[in-house]
């Protein structure tokens, strides 16, 4: 995709993800060697600066980080690829997307709650 001026960047999003990143590398730092945490301070406020321009610049090319989309964007692309993957097989491109949890699978032997789970004798009343 070519560079589009006008698509809109999620800065607080961003802004959450890099402030993050920001807390667990001066964590790291501070655990690691509290002497010298002025410069690395200092370099994680640089990390943080070339990253948030990095991800700025990759999102005005089109590619956003997938913890920085929202829903809406993550349902549409869910949509396309189904429907996609329905043309591919000959099928009807008409998908539709059912929104809550999968429902339950049926109780086999292993994980059924009931007696073949509990058995009434123990290792010592075997016969």
């Amino acid at each position: 995709m070519a560079w589009d001026s006008k698509r809109p960047v999620p800065w607080k999003r961003l802004g959450v993800l890099l402030a993050i990143y920001a807390g667990l590398m001066l964590g790291v730092s501070a655990i690691a060697d509290r002497d010298s945490l002025g410069s690395a301070g200092l370099s994680v406020v640089f990390g943080v600066v070339v990253a948030g321009t990095f991800l700025v610049v990759m999102h005005k090319f089109g590619w956003t980080m997938p913890i920085l989309r929202s829903r809406d964007e993550i349902a549409a692309a869910r949509l396309q690829r189904d429907a996609a993957r329905a043309a591919r097989k000959g099928g009807d491109a008409q998908v539709e997307y059912v929104e809550g949890p999968r429902p339950k699978a049926a109780p086999t032997r292993r994980t059924s709650s009931g007696p073949s789970n509990n058995p009434r004798r123990t290792s010592s009343r075997k016969r």
